[in-house]
């Protein structure tokens, strides 16, 4: 049986929260710190959801969910900090 290759990919929100590094930004454009128990974020609204962020595997600083972007688009922004 040969081994899997590790992925070289990730869920950078997961991730984020894992590491205490993930942030949200309401609509009144006010940051606030994302936990697991925060209701789940959409990064895309239509009748498919997507509720990861697949990113290269990084070290990043913080990774942020601008809502704001909602009111004029259906993709919300998502700002990573590295």
């Amino acid at each position: 049986m040969t081994k899997q290759p590790q992925s070289k990919y990730s869920n950078l929100w997961e991730q984020g929260l894992n590491e205490d590094k993930a942030f949200y930004i309401d609509y009144k454009g006010t940051k606030q710190k994302a936990t697991k128990d925060t209701p789940v974020y959409r990064t895309f609204v239509a009748n498919r959801h997507i509720d990861y962020i697949l990113g290269k595997q990084i070290n990043f600083n913080t990774i942020t969910i601008d809502m704001r972007t909602l009111a004029f688009t259906d993709h919300c922004a998502i700002i990573v900090d590295f």
